[in-house]
C-alpha cells in the first residue's frame, strides 16, 4: 500500500512539466511547418484602417486653401456691384453672399433670373476642383407674407435657397457635398427697422465649409 502511494505521487509530478513539453512541440512543429513547407507563410495580422489624425489636413493647409478659394471666388465675381453679392470670410469657411437684388431675384419670388444663373455660372468651375463641402442657406426678414405662394419668410428663403442650389446641382456640383438649410427671419445681420437692414437679411448664402 505504501509503495503504491508513492507511485501515484510521482506520476503526478509529471504531470505539468509534460504538459509543457507538449506545448513546446506543438509550437516547434508549427514554426517548422510554416518555415519549409513550399506557398506556406505564417499568419500576419491585418492591418486596421490608419488613425484619424493620419487623414486630417493641418490647419494651415486649411487655411492656405481657405484663402486661396476666397481669391479665385473674388477674382470671379469682381465686376459684381457689391449690392449683388459679396464674398466674405468668416470662421466657418468662405461665404458668398447672394443679395436681395432684383438681378438675381424678382421681388416676392424664389426663381432664379437668368442673370442670376450666369453669374453663378462664373464659379461652378471652380466647385470642380475643390473637395470642401457646400451648404446653401437661405434667409429672409421680418416682414410678413401676404401670399398664396409661401406660407411665411421660411418657405420664401427655402424656395430660393432650393432654386440656388438646382442651379449648382444642374452646373454639376457634386450633390454628396452640397447641403441645403433655411433660417427664414431667424439669422438677421442687420436691423429689420429699416428699408436697407431688411434687404440686407433678404438673402442666400453659399457657404464653403472647411
Amino acid at each position: 500500500m505504501h509503495a503504491s502511494g508513492n507511485g501515484s505521487s510521482n506520476s503526478q509530478r509529471w504531470l505539468l512539466p509534460y504538459a509543457d513539453v507538449v506545448t513546446l512541440l506543438f509550437a516547434l512543429f508549427a514554426y517548422q511547418y510554416f518555415a519549409v513547407s513550399p506557398g506556406k507563410s505564417a499568419p500576419t495580422a491585418t492591418p486596421g484602417p490608419p488613425p484619424v489624425a493620419a487623414v486630417v489636413a493641418p490647419p494651415a493647409e486649411k487655411d492656405t486653401e481657405r484663402e486661396l478659394l476666397e481669391k479665385q471666388l473674388g477674382l470671379a465675381l469682381q465686376d459684381i456691384d457689391s449690392k449683388t453679392v459679396q464674398v466674405e470670410k468668416q470662421e466657418r469657411g468662405v461665404v458668398v453672399v447672394l443679395c436681395d437684388s432684383p438681378l438675381l431675384f424678382k421681388p416676392g419670388s424664389s426663381q432664379l433670373t437668368p442673370a442670376g444663373q450666369q453669374l453663378l455660372a462664373r464659379f461652378l468651375p471652380l466647385m470642380e476642383h475643390t473637395r470642401v463641402k457646400m451648404r446653401v442657406e437661405g434667409h429672409a426678414d421680418n416682414t410678413p407674407i401676404h401670399d398664396a405662394q409661401y406660407a411665411d419668410n421660411y418657405y420664401l428663403s427655402l424656395g430660393r435657397a432650393g432654386s440656388v442650389a438646382r442651379c449648382l446641382l444642374d452646373g454639376g456640383a457634386d450633390p454628396d457635398r452640397l447641403g441645403l438649410m433655411a433660417y427664414g427671419e431667424r439669422r438677421p445681420v442687420a436691423s429689420n427697422d429699416t428699408q436697407d437692414g431688411r434687404a440686407r437679411n433678404r438673402r442666400v448664402e453659399i457657404l464653403f465649409q472647411y
